[in-house]
């Protein structure tokens, strides 16, 4: 818990250096989940959700950018006995932004940390909580693409998967893409 504290201190201070006479902005996102459990089970199916986020994108120079964000994601999965996991997570990525046509295209890479608010299965119409026998942390890789139609709108694709297993007894990952539309509110430059 210290080295995660530590590590957001860091970020937080690197990104308030990167940001000093450069642009950044503000903005808000919504759009599909089709999250999946990644096991070893062959009959997973997706779960179609919706994720909602806040985000600020820093731009470093025309070439780079780095953008934190505050998100809520409903993910879990299906399998094909009407077995159905909802599991809604706080997920805070911070993406590094590669921008192949400045302010208007980027490759995104980054990492994620998610926390579990609400985990529940749905057998057979009945919801049982199961949050107790889930881990409640996820971490991992986030990787995608951003296209800017205006200056305000924007497209992203997508996709993390979960490195850690979110049951104790099962080989279950968390696996997400993700389709958004931001709306960028306030700009600084």
């Amino acid at each position: 818990m210290r080295k995660l504290a530590l590590s957001l201190s860091l970020l937080a201070m690197v990104l308030t250096a990167v940001a000093q006479d450069k642009r950044n902005e503000w903005g808000l996102r919504v759009g599909a989940n089709f999250a999946k459990e990644i096991t070893k089970d062959e009959g997973t199916k997706f779960r179609t959700s919706a994720h909602f986020a806040l985000y600020r994108e820093y731009e470093i120079n025309y070439l780079l950018g780095i953008q934190p964000e505050i998100m809520y994601s409903m993910q879990g999965g299906r399998d094909s006995y009407g077995h159905t996991d909802i599991l809604d997570y706080l997920v805070v990525p911070v993406m590094f932004k590669l921008y192949m046509v400045p302010r208007k295209f980027s490759v995104d890479l980054g990492l994620y940390a998610g926390l579990m608010l609400n985990g529940k299965a749905k057998i057979n119409g009945r919801k049982e909580d199961i949050k107790g026998y889930l881990t409640r942390w996820d971490v991992g890789p986030s990787v995608g693409l951003t296209f800017r139609a205006t200056p305000r709108f924007d497209f992203t694709l997508r996709t993390s998967y979960g490195l850690v297993k979110i049951a104790d007894k099962a080989e279950h990952r968390n696996a997400v893409i993700q389709l958004g539309v931001g709306y960028r509110f306030w700009a600084v430059k």
